[in-house]
């Protein structure tokens, strides 16, 4: 069962189960807040050093103390522990078992971690001691996909495995989640798909650029037996718990921020190619005429749910207005205003973020959920 947290959210959200929609009571004031109580890494001070710089999504909480970091330059897992100190170093360059030559995802699994090498396409696993494990062929754990690439993937307390693909198909681009369980791939979301036009660059070179920009993207988490995810540009949620079958949607009232050239040139970047004879750039404003964009942004930023099935969602804001995110307890909302999101959890209260200062420097910190006084 989910701890409940009572409903700070000044517009009710309303949870859909199987009997129906139902309300969820609300309050008039904020009761949570997040409170950072330690660094786990930092340049200035760390128990360890990573040969490459710490990119976002590197990061997975083995344990209450114990954190796995892919340093994808390196080739190595570092294990550490929560007050920054190395316990482990496992993997290496190379095509053997238990070796990387492109890491791409860390992974927690039941016995450990895996970490999984788009071009040796395998799962490279480590138990919880550091042990090298048998390495788990990618067909074995997640079939081959029809079409599109790998953007994130987890395994589920059964042993099956849930991943994410983004491409393009003859309905245009869209993202998927998918399962797979005893060698079935089952789809359980998709995004409506959007128009591919390709980009032309002034030198005559053309590129795929994807849908429109805010078209609706694929936001989904996992706590081993759930899994949560969001797929359109409304505000809805929708869980599912793999251990009993039952789904949740969550429906909310955020406002969805009607999109401007001024936003999207906030989120596109400059293009440049290279070809056989040239160089070709296109700047940001002709990038966002030639995608175009939808009328509207998403309203959900991120998702993700603690080990106790309270689920936070992070909504879309646009400066000067603060962020703010949802916590959605069994029976009760909670609103934390400008708060901290997880990347991934230690306990139900106590999860990691990422986060990178002015200097451009990522550290990953350890935040608290707490109420207030």
């Amino acid at each position: 069962m989910s701890r409940v947290i009572h409903s700070l959210l000044a517009t009710s959200a309303i949870a859909a189960t199987g009997c129906g929609p139902e309300p969820l009571p609300t309050l008039d004031h904020t009761d949570l807040t997040t409170v950072r109580v330690g660094t786990v890494t930092s340049t200035a001070a760390a128990g360890f050093e990573l040969k490459g710089t710490l990119e976002r999504g590197s990061g997975v909480a083995l344990d209450d103390h114990h954190i796995a970091l892919l340093d994808r330059e390196a080739r190595q897992v570092v294990i550490v522990d929560t007050n920054g100190q190395t316990r482990f170093r496992l993997g290496k360059q190379g095509w053997d078992e238990g070796q990387f030559m492109s890491p791409a995802f860390a992974i927690r699994t039941d016995s450990g971690v895996a970490v999984f090498d788009a071009l040796r396409t395998v799962m490279v696993r480590f138990d919880n001691r550091g042990r090298q494990k048998k390495d788990t062929p990618q067909f074995d754990a997640l079939g081959i996909p029809t079409w599109g690439g790998f953007t994130g993937m987890a395994q589920l307390s059964d042993g099956s495995w849930v991943y994410s693909v983004t491409g393009t198909t003859d309905a245009g681009h869209l993202e998927a989640l998918f399962r797979r369980t005893e060698g079935s791939t089952h789809l359980i979301a998709t995004t409506p798909p959007g128009p591919v036009p390709p980009l032309r660059f002034e030198c005559g070179a053309r590129l795929i650029a994807g849908s429109r920009v805010f078209w609706p993207t694929l936001r989904w988490a996992t706590n081993g037996h759930q899994v949560v995810y969001a797929a359109t540009a409304d505000d809805r949620v929708a869980t599912w718990d793999v251990s009993t079958g039952d789904s949740t949607v969550i429906l909310g009232q955020g406002p969805s921020r009607r999109s401007s050239e001024e936003s999207a040139l906030a989120v596109t970047e400059p293009l440049t190619i290279q070809t056989l004879s040239q160089r070709c750039e296109m700047t940001k404003e002709d990038v966002v005429k030639q995608r175009g964009m939808t009328e509207r942004m998403p309203a959900i930023r991120s998702v993700a749910i603690a080990p106790d099935g309270t689920v936070w969602v992070a909504m879309t804001t646009l400066p000067p207005e603060p962020s703010f995110i949802r916590v959605h307890g069994t029976i009760a909302t909670d609103t934390i205003v400008g708060g901290t999101f997880p990347d991934a959890f230690l306990t139900p209260t106590r999860f990691l973020a990422e986060q990178t200062d002015t200097t451009g420097q990522t550290a990953i910190t350890i935040w608290e959920l707490r109420h207030r006084p």
